[in-house]
């Protein structure tokens, strides 16, 4: 049983730390955080450090999850590989293709794995998406527009950055990055060509983008620039939606994955719905079941990573972060 340690106790290393306890095959024995108080967050017999150099010192595991502050990823998850542990990075795991790639070429050199904790990709919704495509793809036809919109409510009444979203730097990057996940089990991102980015925010709101939208083409039967999607992400929009649309000109047919409801419906062309599944509990939790259900298999089938999906959906992030 892999035995695994976490850095990195607040927002979604708790959901981590719930997720591992409903995990069977995976065994959670240590973690980390700066904040002393956090260490309520992990079961009674769990290790607690409040450095991650005294953790990864201290040993007693395989697998270390690095669930810091989203600037703080890339040189953690380094500091993980060099020290001899197999990683779990979450996303976005660099800030450019070049710290992606030192990344990887670490862990080759240390003889270990990197696992990119996609956790949006992970959702029972999209796993009943693929599987729906995989088994009724040709009815619908060729992928013509896609439509993906992640928001989330991060500004609070008085106009201020939540306390938790602090550390996301902004909105492209953390959800930008989720969206493209989702995308990249529905059609390989690298297919993607950047249109146009718009971007909102306000200044005395630190990181000043609080909604961007980044349109792409992408080919369709022969044509380069006949698909056309759309990626929104906002923060400003007091809500917690996020959805994932696909549509499907030749035949008329829509799909929607509706990350928030745990649903996928289809949309006939002629108007009427089906509803194609639903999923009940906690949605963030069911992506981290999901997720480490992934990993636990890959490990135990000695199954390559996700690094080449991880390529492309950082690739894609980059080239959406910059105006066009």
């Amino acid at each position: 049983m892999p035995r695994i340690a976490i850095i990195g106790l607040g927002h979604i290393g708790r959901t981590h730390v719930a997720a591992l306890a409903q995990t069977e095959g995976l065994e959670l024995v240590a973690g980390c955080d700066h904040d002393a108080a956090l260490a309520s967050v992990l079961p009674e017999a769990v290790s607690f450090y409040d450095s991650h150099t005294e953790l990864l010192a201290a040993g007693g595991f395989e697998t270390v999850v690095v669930a810091t502050p989203n600037r703080t990823h890339n040189s953690i998850a380094c500091d993980v590989l060099a020290a001899g542990y197999h990683v779990i990075v979450e996303k976005p795991a660099a800030s450019t293709l070049e710290e992606l790639d030192a990344l990887e070429r670490l862990a080759a050199k240390q003889g270990r794995h990197v696992y990119y904790a996609f956790h949006a990709a992970s959702a029972f919704e999209v796993d009943a998406l693929v599987a729906h495509l995989a088994e009724q793809g040709e009815h619908y036809g060729p992928l013509t527009a896609f439509h993906s919109r992640f928001y989330d409510p991060y500004i609070d009444d008085q106009g201020r950055l939540v306390s938790h979203a602090r550390s996301l730097d902004e909105c492209w990057s953390d959800s930008g990055v989720n969206a493209l996940s989702v995308l990249d089990r529905l059609l390989p991102v690298d297919r993607l060509r950047p249109a146009f980015r718009r971007q909102s925010g306000r200044p005395e709101v630190p990181p000043g983008v609080l909604s961007a939208s980044v349109g792409f083409h992408f080919p369709v039967a022969g044509s380069d620039s006949a698909g056309f999607g759309l990626i929104d992400t906002a923060w400003d929009q007091g809500l917690n939606y996020k959805a994932t649309t696909l549509c499907f000109g030749k035949s008329g047919w829509s799909l929607q994955a509706d990350h928030s409801a745990q649903t996928v419906t289809a949309w006939a062309p002629q108007g009427e719905t089906v509803e194609l599944a639903r999923f009940d509990g906690d949605r963030l939790l069911n992506h981290y079941l999901g997720l480490f259900a992934d990993y636990r298999e890959r490990v135990r089938c000695g199954a390559a990573m996700n690094g080449t999906a991880a390529r492309r959906v950082h690739e894609r992030l980059f080239s959406g972060q910059s105006r066009i």
